[in-house]
C-alpha cells in the first residue's frame, strides 16, 4: 500500500453522485474512515413542534402533530488522485460541477442507498503534493452538502431485449424492451438474433442471472459500455451466442 504524505493510493470506498462513479469518473476517492458513510447514516434530527409559555411559567406543547426530519448536513471526505497536471486541472474542473447543480444524489456503495443534497462548500481542497512534472498529484478534499427533503425520487427504466449487434448508444438502448425498473426481470431471446442485453442504471448490481429453459442454469452477462439516457447513466451488459436459440429460451435477472 502506497502513502503519500498520510495518502491512501490504492484504497478508498467509490461513491456516485448522479449515477456518475466519483473514482472512474473523476478520480476521487472517499476514505474508509466512515465519515461520509455516517453523515448519511445519521438520523435526522426532528423539527420543533408548536409550543407556548403562559404567564404563569406553563409550557404547553402540539401533542398531535408528528414531527418532521430536519436537513442533515452530509460530507463527503477524500482524496483527489491524478497522474499529470493535466489531468489534475482536468479532474478539478470535472469534480467543480456538482457546485452549480440545483441538487445532487449521492449514492453509497457501502450503505446501498441514496440521499437527495444540494452542495453547499469544499470546506477542505488541501493538495498534498507538488504538481508540476509529478506522475502522483494528490489532494484531500471534503464537500459539505444539505439534504434537500420532500423530492420525489425519479423512476427509473430498465432496458432489456435481443439484438444484431451489442448496442453500445443511447438510441440503440431505449429501442430494446423497457419498463420501470423491478428487482426481477424475465427476457424472451427469441429465435432470430444470437444477442442478448439488458442495461441498467449505474449503481445496480446484477445479482443472478438464470436460464429458467436450460439444464445449465446459470448465465453470464458482460458489462460491455456505459450511456446517458434523459440524463442518467446506464451500465450495458450483453451474451453473445453462436447462433440464436432454437427455440427461444427465458433469461431471468435478479438485480439490487
Amino acid at each position: 500500500m502506497v502513502h503519500i504524505e498520510g495518502a491512501v493510493l490504492d484504497n478508498g470506498i467509490n461513491y456516485k453522485i448522479d449515477g456518475i462513479d466519483l473514482f472512474t469518473s473523476v478520480g476521487f476517492l472517499a476514505d474508509v474512515n466512515r465519515a461520509t458513510s455516517n453523515s448519511i447514516e445519521q438520523p435526522a434530527n426532528v423539527s420543533e413542534v408548536f409550543s407556548h409559555t403562559w404567564d404563569d411559567g406553563f409550557v404547553e406543547y402540539d401533542l398531535v402533530t408528528i414531527p418532521g426530519d430536519q436537513p442533515r448536513k452530509i460530507r463527503i471526505e477524500g482524496h483527489l488522485y491524478a497522474t499529470s497536471e493535466a489531468d489534475y486541472r482536468s479532474k478539478k474542473s470535472s469534480l467543480e460541477v456538482i457546485r452549480k447543480k440545483p441538487y445532487s444524489t449521492i449514492y453509497s456503495p457501502e450503505l446501498d442507498s441514496t440521499i437527495n443534497a444540494k452542495f453547499e462548500s469544499f470546506s477542505t481542497w488541501q493538495r498534498l503534493t507538488p504538481i508540476k512534472g509529478q506522475t502522483k498529484i494528490v489532494t484531500k478534499i471534503a464537500m459539505d452538502f444539505n439534504e434537500v427533503l420532500g423530492i420525489a425520487l425519479p423512476t427509473y427504466s430498465i432496458y432489456y431485449g435481443p439484438s444484431d449487434t451489442i448496442p453500445n448508444t443511447a438510441a440503440q438502448v431505449t429501442a430494446l424492451n423497457s419498463g420501470e425498473f423491478a428487482n426481477e426481470i424475465t427476457m424472451d431471446t427469441g429465435t432470430t438474433k444470437r444477442i442478448m442485453n439488458i442495461a441498467i442504471q449505474t449503481g445496480r448490481t446484477i445479482v443472478s442471472t438464470t436460464d429458467l429453459d436450460s439444464v445449465f442454469g446459470a448465465v453470464t452477462y458482460t458489462q460491455r459500455g456505459t450511456v446517458t439516457i434523459a440524463g442518467n447513466s446506464y451500465n450495458i451488459y450483453s451474451l453473445e451466442l453462436g447462433l440464436p436459440y432454437q427455440p427461444s429460451h427465458r433469461h431471468k435477472f435478479i438485480i439490487s
